[in-house]
């Protein structure tokens, strides 16, 4: 008995705590004094004050769009910029006038002497065209052919222009071209007359150059006339053929181009060796 009392006392004090405590919703207490609800009623609108102050700082602070226009107002107009004046003709012909002065001081006066002022300093003869003096005297130049008709002289590729520097050019004839064929079988037939075989002719003794100042002959060339050329000026033709071996240049590079023979050169050393003009 004593057992089942206690559990029913446990009971009462747990319902007793469990009563909830009156909210503050505004009903009145039925046991609280009216000092007591005086006292509430002053803590609630003191409590409820600090709200309406946040609205109205909230309200007067104002939208962020207002505030952009404001400073955007507030900011002052750009100045206008001044156009300048147009400067007047002659002042622009004049600058132009003095950069068309310019250039052809730049371009042909001053740029030739420098171009002449380091051929002269570094390749005087080629600068000067490359001549060949034989005696003190120029007898030609080195990069132009020239016509030879002496018998104990070798002759140089034919040239339709006559070797006229100012007037290159070759007539451009086909393989098939009347006149071409008609040159070569009358220069064919010197040759045979000569005791030269036909066959053994080279094709660039009997033709000329795209130029027609070509001042070089092949080896072949060179040595299909050395009969000739020893029967007329009594040089023996083991002498002969050493001078052409001597002339002979090379390839560019030992690639390009072909091995070849200068004609100027050549005859030159064979006058030297005669020992007088002819």
């Amino acid at each position: 008995m004593t057992e089942e009392k206690e559990p029913k006392e446990e009971r009462k004090e747990e319902s007793s705590s469990g009563r909830e405590e009156p909210e503050e919703s505004g009903e009145k207490n039925p046991d609280s004094s009216p000092d007591q609800e005086e006292s509430e009623q002053q803590e609630r609108g003191s409590g409820s004050e600090p709200e309406e102050e946040e609205v109205v700082s909230s309200s007067s602070e104002g939208k962020p769009g207002d505030r952009q226009k404001k400073s955007s107002s507030d900011q002052e107009e750009p100045e206008e910029i001044p156009t300048p004046e147009p400067e007047p003709l002659l002042r622009h012909l004049a600058s132009n006038l003095r950069l068309l002065i310019s250039g052809i001081l730049v371009c042909t006066v001053i740029y030739t002497a420098v171009l002449l002022l380091v051929g002269k300093v570094f390749w005087q003869d080629r600068s000067e065209g490359s001549l060949v003096h034989l005696d003190g005297k120029p007898v030609g130049a080195e990069l132009i052919g020239q016509s030879f008709t002496s018998a104990h002289f070798f002759h140089p590729r034919p040239s339709s222009k006559g070797y006229d520097g100012m007037n290159s050019g070759s007539q451009n004839l086909g393989p098939y071209n009347e006149v071409l064929t008609d040159r070569v079988r009358a220069r064919l037939k010197e040759l045979e007359d000569e005791g030269v075989i036909s066959e053994t002719v080279p094709v660039d003794w009997v033709t000329e150059s795209g130029s027609g100042l070509d001042p070089h002959i092949t080896p072949a060339a060179a040595l299909v006339q050395l009969p000739r050329v020893s029967r007329a000026s009594g040089l023996p033709q083991k002498e002969l053929e050493k001078l052409i071996d001597e002339h002979t240049e090379g390839k560019l590079l030992g690639l390009f181009g072909q091995e070849r023979v200068n004609v100027l050169l050549l005859n030159m050393n064979i006058q030297k060796r005669l020992g007088g003009s002819k």
